[in-house]
């Protein structure tokens, strides 16, 4: 059931289901993983009727995410496709937004958002759902090589890569994008580390974006070598 109250005067009279209460409280993982995708790809603003919004703008062929993010949200509002191929969500909540800034997800966020800092059963979902937002998963075919990274706020990607270094057993730091005073990557390249990053990160998961699990389910297919057995390391 989807709860509505009266101290939301914007959400009274929408002609659209949506639970306004969803971020509230982050204890799922499916919570944990919208909240990861919105802090990547959200946007939060007020327009020009007055209206919180959170908005979620994507390529038109990732536009099935959408449905699976208004499903989650308890809501029928329709994923809409400009002509400029591109798959739009849009939430007119007040709640909504508020629940976000609570959680450091605010207007004009980029390069400066602050990452959740949730229970640890929970941050790989987290986590997930900022890559599928801001980050990749790619195979270098010419040597035979995968790199899994993030982009982002430094605060975001320095938190991600503190985790991600443990369970990768990579040894790459952050750094700063070339021209860029407020974004940052880290990205780990190979066969073993990013094998390993990504199985902590899609094995066994529920929520994704389709595209990158099909690579996820690609990497954590091959047999790679320990690379403490090979004189050679795979991927720092």
């Amino acid at each position: 059931m989807v709860e509505r109250s009266s101290s939301y005067p914007e959400t009274r009279k929408s002609r659209y289901t949506l639970d306004h209460q969803f971020l509230d409280s982050i204890n799922s993982e499916e919570k944990a993983y919208w909240l990861g995708f919105v802090t990547a790809d959200g946007s939060v603003h007020i327009g020009d009727d007055g209206k919180r919004r959170l908005s979620v703008q994507l390529a038109a062929y990732d536009g099935g995410h959408l449905q699976k993010m208004a499903d989650a949200f308890a809501s029928n509002k329709p994923v809409l496709y400009t002509k400029r191929n591109e798959a739009v969500l849009v939430f007119n909540s007040l709640p909504i937004v508020r629940s976000l800034s609570k959680l450091g997800v605010n207007p004009r966020k980029s390069g400066i958002v602050l990452p959740w800092s949730g229970p640890v059963h929970l941050m790989p979902h987290y986590w997930r759902g900022l890559l599928d937002g801001d980050g990749t998963i790619s195979l270098n075919r010419a040597e035979s090589k995968w790199t899994v990274g993030i982009c982002g706020s430094v605060h975001c990607v320095v938190e991600f890569s503190n985790w991600a270094r443990d369970v990768s057993l990579s040894k790459a730091v952050p750094r700063q994008a070339p021209g860029s005073s407020l974004c940052w990557y880290w990205q780990v390249a190979g066969t073993w580390a990013p094998q390993r990053l990504v199985s902590a990160l899609y094995r066994n998961a529920n929520i994704f974006l389709d595209r990158k699990k099909n690579l996820a389910d690609r990497l954590m297919a091959i047999e790679f070598q320990n690379p403490s057995k090979t004189k050679k390391g795979g991927g720092a």
